[in-house]
């Protein structure tokens, strides 16, 4: 039985347990100080000592009231089925990292905590749904869990045995890509600026037990919005995916590719990355839409419990 509005509202409340405690402690001294002026005043006359569970009582319960209508205003994701039904499709799964690796860790293997893997349900589905010169979009708001889902989601194929190529379009926290230990050089931006063929641009990386897939760098052009690929860079890119088993492309910004016109993402499968107390439930079911608009179909949504660093 999924949960209640009421109930995923608090609890995604009570997950921002830093900004709630600080808020308490901030009305606290508010309350504290206006009490003190108000005794010291000879206004009234309330023992400090008796008054304080009352102030204390008051600061925590104005905070929980302030934090339901922030979260109410502006509800955030709070579960798989919450994400699953903003996105209007299906839920891979909930990655719990535990002591993520740092970004250079090619060659090792992470510890998670799920129920069912996330990565193989997910890597089931888009392959089921893909073909040859097909692209898999990684497409998140948050764009350190986005990279993060996309390298993993690579390295699961590679250990599949597929053949893989990882396009990482995100210039501001290369995330899919700086976790392969990538030589700095060209990339998608050379592509774009420079018209560069892809095959010029890959570089080969190494995932483990004789593992490896190709991957592409941002580039060495600006470190800002993504570039936009133009309608012959994808097609290009198309071309160059034909030679492999899965070609998985991040998109922190759906523009990046839809600005080749409409239905610009055709034959293309998109997973969407969540953050859970954190990924707006308006900007998921905005970026879902978006990537229907553009052609894409939307195969499912991975749903971190907590944010990661890049």
């Amino acid at each position: 039985m999924s949960a209640s509005p009421v109930a995923r509202r608090a609890a995604n409340v009570l997950r921002r347990g830093r900004w709630l405690a600080a808020l308490a402690v901030a009305l606290a001294a508010a309350a504290g100080a206006a009490l003190w002026s108000v005794t010291s005043a000879g206004l009234a006359r309330v023992p400090l000592g008796s008054a304080l569970p009352a102030v204390l009582l008051f600061a925590v319960a104005s905070s929980a009231l302030i934090g339901l209508a922030v979260e109410f205003q502006r509800p955030r994701v709070a579960d798989l089925d919450e994400a699953a039904r903003a996105a209007k499709t299906i839920g891979f799964g909930i990655v719990r990292p535990h002591g993520l690796p740092s970004p250079a860790w090619a060659g090792r293997r992470a510890t998670w905590e799920v129920a069912d893997d996330p990565w193989q349900l997910a890597l089931a589905a888009v392959t089921s749904m893909t073909s040859a010169g097909s692209l898999v979009l990684v497409s998140g708001d948050e764009r350190a869990e986005t990279g993060a889902s996309a390298a993993l989601l690579a390295r699961a194929a590679s250990e599949d045995s597929r053949s893989t190529l990882l396009v990482d379009t995100d210039p501001v926290t290369r995330a899919a890509s700086t976790r392969f230990r990538p030589t700095p050089g060209a990339g998608v931006a050379e592509v774009v600026a420079d018209g560069r063929p892809w095959d010029d641009v890959l570089q080969a990386a190494v995932t483990g037990e004789h593992r490896a897939l190709d991957i592409v760098v941002p580039g060495t052009g600006q470190r800002g919005r993504p570039p936009q690929l133009s309608a012959a860079d994808q097609a290009a890119l198309r071309a160059t995916s034909n030679r492999y088993g899965l070609t998985i492309v991040t998109l922190p910004d759906v523009a990046a590719l839809g600005a080749a016109g409409p239905r610009s993402l055709a034959s293309t499968v998109a997973v969407l990355v969540a953050v859970r107390g954190v990924t707006p439930v308006a900007a998921l079911r905005r970026r879902a839409a978006q990537l229907v608009a553009a052609g894409a179909t939307v195969a499912g949504v991975l749903l971190w419990a907590e944010a990661v660093s890049p």
